[in-house]
């Protein structure tokens, strides 16, 4: 199958409410665009969100747009802020406190949807 170049702006997506304090907006889907290989969406969360993430068989990277949270796994934690970015391999669990409204852009490989 021949793919295509596709473009895609923010404004022109509706965003999907995940949970309370927190919305997504998938840019770069399978479904829609057939990226096989990643997603890519802009996630918003409100400040005092707490996020259990990962443990599944998405590799998950976040770059922190504006905003501050900290990323705790294990044992260890880190403060970040906007022009941040984190990795999550494939089947490990953090979780991410939001400090100050947030805003990130997600990439999970392979694609959710």
């Amino acid at each position: 199958m021949d793919k295509e170049v596709k473009v895609v702006t923010l404004e022109r997506i509706q965003p999907t409410k995940i949970v309370d304090g927190e919305m997504s907006t998938r840019l770069i889907t399978k479904l829609r665009e057939g990226s096989d290989r990643f997603s890519i969406a802009v996630v918003s969360f409100d400040s005092g969100v707490i996020k259990e993430e990962g443990e599944d068989d998405k590799d998950n990277v976040g770059y922190i747009v504006e905003g501050a949270l900290t990323l705790s796994w294990d044992d260890k934690s880190s403060d970040l802020e906007s022009d941040s970015a984190f990795y999550i391999p494939a089947g490990k669990r953090v979780t991410l406190r939001i400090k100050r409204k947030c805003k990130i852009l997600a990439v999970v490989s392979p694609p959710r949807i």
